[in-house]
């Protein structure tokens, strides 16, 4: 005869999905991660892109600086010290133009480079020119000079032009 005695089994205990363990835990990690979030500077309004206006006396304020009143030293002071100020010009070594480039700079959570034509008379540029360190073609074909770090220090002082 068959013995009918039910057979003992292990008592199940009643676990969680691995599913449901796993989302229930990302929650609350990405809860703990809103709540630890680093100070942040305040972003002053005046230095945002889209901010950029004309006052009263009709100048142009951009990016924190103002055209025709801010020297390339305000700019430094605002973006950081890495920059580079070269002496551009065509082929033929006509139209020479000074401009400081910054490759990075931040406003607030904006990364952008920003390049700022500096105005100086023509003598400056011509000297600066002449003086220069390296002189490279551009993909365009224009001339590009690198200029000395005294010569750079020369130009701090001098207001840049839209």
């Amino acid at each position: 005869m068959v013995n009918s005695k039910p057979v003992a089994t292990k008592k199940q205990s009643k676990k969680l999905p691995v599913f449901w363990i796993l989302f229930l835990s990302s929650i609350v990690v990405f809860s703990l991660i809103l709540l630890i979030q680093p100070e942040r500077e305040l972003v002053d309004q005046k230095h945002l892109p889209w901010n950029a206006h004309f006052d009263e006396q009709g100048k142009l304020h951009a990016l924190g600086l103002t055209v025709h009143e801010s020297t390339l030293a305000d700019a430094m002071t605002l973006y950081g010290k890495d920059v580079e100020v070269k002496v551009f010009s065509d082929k033929d070594e006509s139209n020479k133009s000074l401009e400081a480039y910054f490759p990075v700079i931040y406003i607030g959570s904006i990364k952008a480079a920003l390049a700022l034509r500096i105005d100086a008379s023509e003598d400056q540029i011509n000297q600066a020119y002449s003086n220069g360190k390296k002189v490279t073609p551009t993909t365009t074909g224009e001339l590009e000079v690198e200029l000395y770090t005294s010569d750079i220090a020369s130009f701090l002082t001098l207001l840049y032009q839209a």
